[in-house]
């Protein structure tokens, strides 16, 4: 009898996670991730679902792939062709029929039916890709030449079905003072409005940052407003640009700042601190809208919520853990992945919107079998898709009930 209770609770505690009175999380399928090396480390993932299968992109040490799994029971469908990239950046953005991924010199498109590569581009010897997006039937890239002496950085358009044929939006070079360019844009396009950095302290210390911030018409082809030196105190990381509604938001070094996407007028900032404190940056940081609200997480332990209108602080929390995932938002809880306050554990946070409640830290449920290392990584992506969370450890695929 003592057997089977203690059975009864160690089922309990691996199936059904309490988070409050109303939301209980209770895992649906577990599945192992056979990788094609069994000694795969994996650096970064995501995670894209449509209606039938559940996708996971993972990256190695020069190596990617991706593989579908069935959203019902989470068996294994399909696996991509081993992806070579260089060192451990992979991108993945899905299409509706296609897959868009890209490491720092090539771009691929995929076919989601099948996971076969139809179109591979690489960049010419001397040419390296920051980043890329998705736009109308159109692939946007910014590109950023290797030569130290005839530094140059571009904004480029192709469409998809001529994919490498680049046309020109934006180039940059480098300045009189040495400043080298450095472009990056999330491509969130707003009115024909797109929205793009620059980081001029490629070349220099974490504490000599140059960014600028530009609006590009896409429509006219031409720079509609820009803000020189808005983060002038920043570091050599380009944090990503959030559009919501008719403004648009940047996080600098310890600074959020929010404009008017149309005129570039600047409606108001809000600083965390002026303190090089790691709790306090936002190098690494995300934001997340809720109605009114605007929800700021830090790299450290502080989750700060403000009205978005104003930028007045609405209320924050001082152990919302550290290292944060990008951040979902589920019948006002705010979901993300990070590292517990005061521990080496990580787990799936879960936040009250409305008054900043942590109301549970959910661990990994293979945590604590033979796979001491499975754990939820900040890297790795999560979805969450109509009442289902699905998420990897890294060495577990698994589907959530919410």
């Amino acid at each position: 009898m003592r057997f089977l209770l203690v059975f009864y609770f160690i089922f309990l505690y691996n199936h059904v996670f309490s988070i409050d009175d109303t939301l209980k999380y209770n895992i649906l399928w577990n599945k192992r991730i056979d990788y094609f090396d069994s000694a795969t480390i994996v650096f970064k993932s995501d995670i894209f679902v449509n209606k039938k299968s559940v996708y996971l992109s993972y990256c190695s040490i020069n190596n990617a792939y991706i593989k579908s799994f069935d959203t019902k029971n989470g068996d294994i469908l399909l696996l991509s062709d081993k992806l070579n990239v260089k060192n451990t950046y992979f991108n993945v953005l899905s299409l509706k029929n296609l897959i868009l991924a890209n490491d720092f010199f090539n771009i691929y498109l995929i076919n989601k039916r099948n996971l076969k590569t139809l179109i591979k581009y690489e960049t010419p010897i001397g040419f390296s890709i920051n980043n890329v997006g998705y736009i109308d039937n159109s692939i946007y890239s910014s590109i950023k030449s290797e030569n130290n002496i005839s530094e140059n950085a571009w904004l480029t358009k192709s469409n998809i079905n001529r994919l490498g044929l680049w046309d020109t939006l934006v180039k940059i070079s480098i300045d009189t003072s040495g400043y080298s360019p450095y472009l990056y844009s999330d491509f969130n396009v707003f009115k024909n409005k797109l929205i793009f950095v620059q980081n001029r302290s490629f070349n220099f210390s974490n504490l000599d940052g140059k960014i600028d911030f530009f609006c590009f018409d896409i429509k006219n082809k031409e720079i509609k407003w820009q803000v020189n030196d808005l983060d002038s105190s920043g570091n050599s990381n380009v944090n990503a640009i959030y559009v919501n509604k008719n403004n648009v938001y940047f996080l600098g070094h310890h600074t959020i700042y929010a404009f008017d996407i149309v005129s570039g007028k600047k409606l108001w900032q809000y600083s965390i601190s002026s303190s090089p404190s790691y709790n306090f940056l936002l190098g690494y940081a995300n934001i997340q809208f809720s109605e009114e609200k605007l929800l700021l997480k830090t790299n450290g332990d502080l989750l700060v919520c403000l009205d978005i209108n104003s930028g007045k602080e609405l209320w924050k929390s001082v152990n919302s853990g550290s290292n944060p995932s990008k951040m979902k938002l589920y019948k006002n809880k705010l979901i993300y992945v990070a590292n517990n306050t005061n521990s080496t554990k990580t787990s799936i946070h879960i936040i009250d919107v409305i008054t900043g409640e942590i109301l549970n830290r959910i661990q990994s449920p293979n945590e604590n079998n033979i796979l001491k290392k499975a754990s939820f990584n900040c890297n790795q992506s999560f979805v969450v898709k109509k009442n289902k969370l699905y998420i990897s450890d890294s060495y577990y695929l698994m589907c959530f009930s919410l």
